[in-house]
């Protein structure tokens, strides 16, 4: 029997369910920085389209010049990272899930990519961006 089946006997809340909560928030809370920190894994045509979105994080952040350049640098990093195809998967899927996937949220998620057949990125509503219709690719 798990520690989490024990603690409900009863039919108290579990404290479990409180747990995954708090973690949930705390993850909530921390997401500009997962994008901020994942951005340097997308590919380089993800990254020129999604340049927009990641100013407008520092923007709404106040994030400095000098630390600007210095997240510039470890996303040079990143990229340069050697990866298994397994890492290359799950960053991936990060990436999908953080940038691609969540639009609920703060300015930077006005961005609405929209994926095609060559899964080219397509952003709407910043300027100088094409709207690509999905079903066209």
């Amino acid at each position: 029997m798990s520690p989490c089946a024990q603690c409900c006997k009863g039919g108290f809340v579990s404290h479990c369910w409180l747990s995954a909560y708090d973690v949930g928030m705390q993850t909530k809370r921390l997401l500009p920085v997962y994008k901020v920190l994942y951005y340097g894994f997308m590919g380089k045509e993800d990254k020129a389209l999604y340049q927009d979105p990641l100013q407008q994080l520092y923007e709404d952040y106040n994030v400095s010049e000098k630390a600007q350049r210095r997240i510039t640098f470890v996303h040079q990093d990143l990229s340069k990272k050697g990866m298994t195809e397994l890492g290359k998967k799950r960053k991936s899927r990060v990436v999908k899930k953080i940038w691609f996937e969540n639009q609920k949220g703060g300015p930077a998620s006005q961005c609405v990519p929209q994926c095609t057949a060559n899964t080219k990125r397509v952003c709407d509503g910043f300027p100088g961006k094409s709207n690509l219709d999905p079903q066209a690719a």
